[in-house]
């Protein structure tokens, strides 16, 4: 684990409790070499559009492909603690040659690890900002009721347009707590091996230009 580029023992993080951290998820990271922590969020900021690769392409997978759209709310306008990185620093751009139509993606979040029990689908033309996990619902399992995401997440498959997209993962609603930082193209099979396993409430695409 590293802290702020300092590389910690795992056992570290416990004296950070009450500090909001942004997790950010690099090739190290998905191979279980080495994650990397932030306490500043431009710190992560400057990380991300420096170091990660533009996409980290989903591991080879078989799955059926859900195809349904989900509705709810749209959060109200939120304060930034970096305005640029959602204002002049991060503009849209057309999907690269072979990517994916620009706002044609999608990111699909899973109760559990590799696709498994509830799936809940957000759209990227319907919506950047899912501020509410607890409006997001799932009910394709009618036998046991629907079921929100908040609190729920274990897996997460993001195919997201633009040249270097990314989506964050907010620990608490309307993106407060702790981030969790991922690229727009890459497959999470398990949140559990980063601490984030049943902890999402939120949700931001962004793009970097």
């Amino acid at each position: 684990m590293s802290i702020d580029e300092h590389e910690e023992d795992p056992r570290a993080i416990s004296e950070l409790n009450g500090t909001r951290l942004h997790y950010v998820i690099d090739r190290d990271a998905l191979d279980e070499k080495m994650l990397h922590i932030f306490t500043s969020q431009g710190d992560a900021e400057k990380y991300f559009s420096n170091t990660v690769d533009t996409s980290l392409k989903p591991r080879l997978k078989t799955r059926n492909s859900v195809q349904r759209s989900l509705s709810f709310g749209m959060p109200e306008m939120l304060h930034q603690e970096n305005p640029s990185l959602f204002m002049g620093g991060v503009v849209p751009q057309a999907a690269p040659p072979g990517g994916v139509p620009p706002n044609g993606g999608y990111i699909d979040l899973y109760e559990n690890k590799d696709w498994g029990g509830h799936q809940w689908r957000i759209l990227e033309w319907e919506t950047k900002t899912v501020g509410d996990f607890r409006k997001l619902t799932d009910c394709s399992f009618a036998w046991f009721g629907c079921l929100a995401a908040n609190d729920q997440v274990t897996g997460v498959d993001a195919m997201i347009s633009g040249a270097k997209p990314m989506y964050v993962l907010a620990e608490d609603i309307n993106l407060g707590g702790s981030w969790f930082w991922a690229p727009g193209r890459s497959f999470i099979s398990n949140l559990t091996s980063y601490g984030w396993n049943d902890r999402a409430s939120s949700l931001m695409i962004m793009y970097f230009s």
